[in-house]
């Protein structure tokens, strides 16, 4: 009798179990989970650069002020990038809508919508990703030596500068013509304030002030120092407005300011035309002792330009093609590179006006 009522005992603490257990699973069934009382639409990131355009809309069961709304991200390390909130937002029944900006390091990162309300985050869609490219014009930097040449200079502007605060943290690395400097047409300045660096570019903004053009002069210092070299492969990555009786003039220039040791020009030229290059007669530098004029435009998207100067040669190259190879005018004096940007064939209209982007610029001494 003992063990028949032990084995009624367990039997009924066994449907009792059950019961308890449906029970439970009862009361977690998804059926029965709260809705969240926010949803959104249109969640989006656009990559301009290194700027991010987000915008979502976010709507809300019921009006509910939100302490901080918008988009959060995570860098691919984790970190918190979020984007700008708008706080104190009412979010409605027929949507609330967000949108910020915000600059951002090359990498891949993560948003999604998302808002505080009493004291609380909530994450109100799904995890999207977006890119932010190593190179904004399509070819990277080229950073370590490369056969024959030893890498002595590279920038890729990765720290924003203001127009008018230029150098700034660049004091180092570039310098300029003393502002209010003459030009070689005699037709306008150049002054420091036209060049800015944002979204990992350098900017020389041509345009005029009061009647006066202004141009743009700035100088790669190699160890921090005004000095050129004797020979080198000079390289950078560029993109052009088209203006008229605006030029580019990116030359070696002797140090010793002595025109007659030579002087090498690439790319020059109108920017409402074609890229040319020359190098000086040594001796008589008025004279071209080599030139080439290209069928590309300077306005024609982004272009790598190159020169490669040795004992006995200077080289122009137009995005790795050789244009031309010449032993005529080669300079055998130290040499720095200036990127002259200034008024060509004329004064500008007071209208014209327009960008140079440099994307990045390299320096190499012969190894």
């Amino acid at each position: 009798m003992q063990i028949k009522t032990s084995h009624r005992i367990k039997a009924r603490l066994a449907i009792l179990l059950a019961g308890i257990v449906s029970l439970s699973v009862l009361v977690v069934s998804p059926a029965l989970a709260v809705a969240s009382p926010y949803s959104s639409t249109g969640v989006t990131a656009s990559v301009n650069g290194r700027t991010v355009s987000a915008q979502v809309k976010i709507k809300a069961t019921t009006k509910v002020t939100a302490a901080l709304a918008g988009i959060c991200a995570r860098n691919s390390g984790g970190g918190i990038v979020d984007f700008p909130y708008a706080a104190g937002i009412d979010l409605l029944p027929t949507g609330t809508t967000i949108f910020k900006q915000r600059t951002l390091s090359p990498g891949v990162y993560t948003f999604w919508a998302c808002a505080l309300v009493s004291g609380k985050w909530s994450n109100i869609s799904a995890k999207l990703t977006f890119t932010i490219s190593n190179t904004l014009s399509g070819e990277p930097m080229p950073v370590g030596d490369l056969t024959g040449w030893h890498q002595i200079f590279k920038d890729d502007f990765s720290t924003n500068v203001a127009a008018g605060a230029f150098p700034g943290p660049y004091a180092t690395r570039w310098g300029t013509y003393v502002d209010g400097t003459p030009d070689s047409s005699g037709n306008g300045v150049f002054e420091s304030k036209t060049l800015s660096v944002h979204d990992g570019m350098m900017d020389m903004y041509l345009h005029s002030e009061n009647g006066q053009a202004l141009g743009a002069a700035p100088v790669p210092l190699v160890d921090g120092v005004w000095k050129g070299q004797l020979y080198g492969r000079y390289s950078l990555r560029f993109k052009s407005d088209s203006l008229a009786k605006w030029g580019a003039g990116w030359i070696l220039w002797p140090d010793s300011n002595n025109w007659n040791e030579g002087e090498i020009d690439f790319p020059e030229g109108s920017l409402d035309n074609t890229i040319g290059g020359f190098t000086h007669c040594l001796g008589h530098a008025a004279d071209n002792c080599s030139y080439l004029f290209s069928s590309t435009r300077f306005a024609s998207g982004w272009h790598t330009a190159t020169i490669e100067w040795r004992p006995t040669s200077v080289a122009f190259y137009l995005d790795g093609i050789n244009l031309i190879t010449t032993a005529n005018g080669v300079p055998q004096t130290l040499m720095h590179w200036v990127l002259m940007t200034a008024t060509n064939g004329g004064k500008p209209a007071a209208t014209t006006a327009g960008h140079v982007m440099v994307d990045w610029a390299t320096i190499y001494a012969l190894a």
